[in-house]
């Protein structure tokens, strides 16, 4: 029988549409859903689709009516904002790779990408006892090492896998910061505008360095050590799922972006993005805290040093992401943006990564060299 089409919208996600595509989910084997009702969890959290919990009511043969929870994740509402490389990436990760990627990811009944349509349908357990993490609030020192855990479990089951390097389905980091550079040189991305726009938000002292991106990327995308590992990309809070019993293992979730490439791409997104600033003194010992995880499950090769450096230069790296954000013309990036620039300003200035470039200062750009302290 032929699979049904892909909701174009969260009201075409109806008992009849649930049940017909839930029929291979082991779980739900013998369930007839008679009822759903759904509401939105997405917002500032959910930057690329549209996320929302259902509540379905269910009966089985011989047993009483019972009711269960969801996680339906689609397409972005808007059909200009919508990523087919991402949800093909998605879909098929949950599909092929999950079950043995090394850390927790959610038990996935439905993982499907529609070409044709650019549409998205991934259907999952409703995590419970427990709270998903939030763009605009920082996670806990201690829960940040628990999530630093999980990345070791990751990256350590992945390091250097030539089995990775030939599944064609993973992609490369390696080109998106080479399009990120494209488009710093060709004005598509305007940091110039940027700082202008926000100039309430961008710190004095970094506001230089944001100016002259375009010349100093490349730098950057050079200066990265040749390590690789399967990589979440976008490892922060607001794609995590904090057990409240600190004996589980956090889960990841929302593996659009996912690729091989640097670890410390993922240990940047996670302690700048969801790391409270009056903690960024801290960030040296938490990314020596990963690197003596790593050496104990056997990755010996990645000297400190050259991980410190690889952390730095992903910060740099995600300067980008605030001018993406700040670009896009979408509210919630937007938002997003406004959320991570101080954020950035503070951890680049505290890991003192403007030192690893050479480069002329730009405008007041000598006081954030010399800048040992974190922003008020």
């Amino acid at each position: 029988m032929d699979r049904p089409r892909l909701p174009s919208t969260i009201a075409a996600v109806t008992p009849a549409w649930l049940n017909a595509v839930l029929v291979d989910a082991p779980e739900w084997s013998g369930r007839t859903i008679v009822s759903v009702d759904v509401a939105p969890i997405g917002g500032n959290n959910s930057l690329a689709s549209a996320v929302y919990v259902a509540n379905v009511a269910f009966i089985k043969r011989g047993e009483v009516p019972a009711s269960e929870q969801l996680l339906v994740k689609l397409h972005h509402i808007d059909p200009d904002q919508r990523d087919a490389g991402a949800y093909a990436a998605e879909a098929w990760f949950y599909r092929e790779l999950a079950a043995r990627v090394g850390t927790p990811v959610p038990r996935t009944y439905v993982a499907e990408f529609d070409e044709r349509d650019i549409r998205l349908a991934i259907v999952q357990e409703f995590l419970r006892d427990g709270w998903i993490g939030s763009a605009s609030r920082s996670l806990r020192i201690e829960d940040l090492e628990r999530v630093l855990a999980s990345l070791v479990a990751l990256h350590a089951r992945w390091w250097n896998a030539q089995e990775l390097a030939r599944m064609r389905e993973v992609r490369a980091f390696a080109p998106v910061i080479r399009d990120a550079i494209v488009k710093l040189r060709n004005g598509v991305l305007d940091v110039r505008w940027f700082v202008d726009r926000y100039r309430d938000l961008v710190h004095p002292a970094v506001a230089g360095y944001y100016a002259t991106m375009p010349g100093w990327m490349e730098q950057v995308a050079d200066g990265f050590s040749e390590v690789s590992t399967l990589i979440h990309l976008d490892c922060s809070a607001k794609n995590l799922f904090i057990p409240r019993d600190p004996g589980h293992d956090p889960v990841l979730f929302d593996w659009a972006l996912f690729r091989r490439g640097n670890p410390a791409l993922d240990l940047a997104t996670l302690l700048v993005y969801s790391m409270d600033p009056a903690e960024h003194h801290r960030l040296p010992n938490l990314v020596r805290f990963y690197h003596n995880m790593l050496a104990a499950k056997g990755v010996r090769d990645y000297p400190f040093d050259t991980l410190w450096n690889d952390f730095r230069f992903a910060c740099l790296w995600r300067m980008v992401a605030a001018v993406f954000n700040a670009s896009s013309g979408d509210a919630a990036r937007v938002a997003h943006a406004r959320t991570i620039i101080p954020l950035l300003d503070s951890a680049v200035t505290t890991s003192r990564a403007f030192d690893l470039l050479d480069l002329s200062p730009g405008p007041d750009a000598g006081s954030a060299r010399s800048c040992g302290k974190v922003f008020p």
